[in-house]
């Protein structure tokens, strides 16, 4: 199918028009159209590093389905939350979220613990529904933001993870300690009580078991 890309900023700038069109598979995502463009650019294609994809009224997560009507690529917007098989780094959050106006950055980071419920534990598996994980992790870290004057930057690892090994970081900015303690917080609650993301343990003696999942709530329209 063929989808239209409007282009802004130093984008304009290649020489590839204001807008672009592009070829792309049925029921595609906002990373088909993302690749799609990098072959587009060809070797002016770092211009794409720092950008990201916005439908009408949205910025639009990796593994997201396109939505009809128009699409946008926006110059030098880093996404600041990630479901990723990478490992972590919770300084380069802490450097996202860095600014001149914030006096207080606050991280967090969650690891693969060796004991759980008495049970000694030698990995554990995340799984996940990725457009819908991303979605959420989105507006977890959108709805933090909104209740606090706090820039919030997260990410979450998925596949097998051995102990020790950090399965969620957050960093949260702002210009007391207060507000990043708080937005911190808040998003690693959220996480455990709404993200769909799905956990096993693998246990040194035993197969090992899923856990409870997340209660997934439907959005109000």
């Amino acid at each position: 199918m063929k989808r239209k890309v409007e282009l802004y900023g130093r984008l304009k700038d290649a020489g590839l028009g204001p807008v672009l069109t592009l070829e792309l598979p049925p029921n595609a995502t906002a990373r088909h159209a993302l690749s799609a463009l990098k072959s587009a650019f060809g070797p002016q294609s770092g211009l794409l590093a720092s950008c990201v994809l916005a439908g009408a009224d949205e910025v639009l997560a990796p593994g997201e389905r396109l939505p009809a009507g128009r699409l946008a690529v926006l110059p030098g917007m880093r996404r600041l939350t990630t479901v990723t098989k990478s490992r972590l780094d919770p300084a380069a959050l802490a450097r996202a979220v860095s600014s001149p106006r914030h006096g207080a950055v606050a991280s967090f980071a969650g690891a693969v613990r060796a004991v759980h419920a008495g049970r000694r534990v030698k990995a554990v598996s995340y799984d996940c529904f990725l457009p819908l994980a991303e979605k959420e992790l989105a507006r977890i870290a959108a709805r933090a933001e909104k209740k606090w004057p706090a820039r919030v930057a997260v990410s979450h690892r998925v596949g097998r993870l051995r102990v020790g090994e950090l399965s969620v970081a957050i960093a949260a900015g702002s210009a007391h300690r207060a507000e990043a303690y708080d937005a911190c917080r808040f998003v690693i609650e959220e996480i455990k009580r709404s993200l769909p993301v799905w956990k096993k343990e693998h246990y040194v003696r035993g197969d090992g078991r899923w856990l409870a999942g997340c209660a997934l709530h439907r959005r109000k329209r």
